[in-house]
């Protein structure tokens, strides 16, 4: 039996970052069962400023308020400049909550802000796209392992393939 074409058009899977920039707002694509790949950027984070200068508090925001708001993190990269996250959230309300949170609060940490004196850090809106289980699932989760290695100042594939093999899931900062 043929399959009905759609004449409605297919809704997005993208938003914020540069993707739509000064076009009509519109509501983050949001699927509570499947994931979603989260890209945090800031030109702002260069030195003194960098975000692996101040990877453990962002690491430990990161633990809490995703508790917090009841988000699952399947992986994490702190590159310095920017963060990928792959989180999936059962409601969009906890989604929001935790962008909210999370975005301001590393914000805090690095720039020191303080309420009546605020400054921009992030670039933009937080990137995200939502992602499928099975290979569009495997291959965000092998990028954002390859940001935790380019974090790390290697983006060597090797590597990668040896940590797919050894079966790591989750890599945390390495104490200094």
């Amino acid at each position: 039996m043929p399959k009905q074409l759609s004449f409605l058009p297919s809704s997005p899977k993208e938003h914020g970052g540069s993707f739509k920039q000064g076009k009509r707002k519109t509501q983050r694509p949001f699927d509570p069962k499947r994931a979603l790949h989260l890209t945090l950027r800031s030109t702002r984070a260069r030195g003194s400023r960098s975000l692996l200068l101040h990877k453990w508090r962002v690491w430990g925001l990161l633990q809490k308020v995703s508790e917090k708001h009841q988000i699952r993190v399947y992986r994490f990269a702190n590159v310095g400049n920017h963060l990928h996250l792959l989180v999936q959230a059962r409601k969009r309300a906890q989604l929001q909550g935790f962008l909210r949170e999370f975005a301001g609060g590393v914000a805090n940490l690095v720039t020191g802000a303080i309420k009546g004196r605020p400054e921009k850090f992030w670039d933009g809106l937080a990137w995200s796209k939502i992602v499928d289980w099975g290979r569009q699932f495997q291959n965000a989760a092998r990028y954002v392992l390859l940001n935790v290695l380019e974090g790390m100042g290697t983006r060597d594939r090797k590597i990668l393939a040896k940590l797919e093999t050894e079966g790591i899931v989750f890599i945390e900062p390495v104490k200094d």
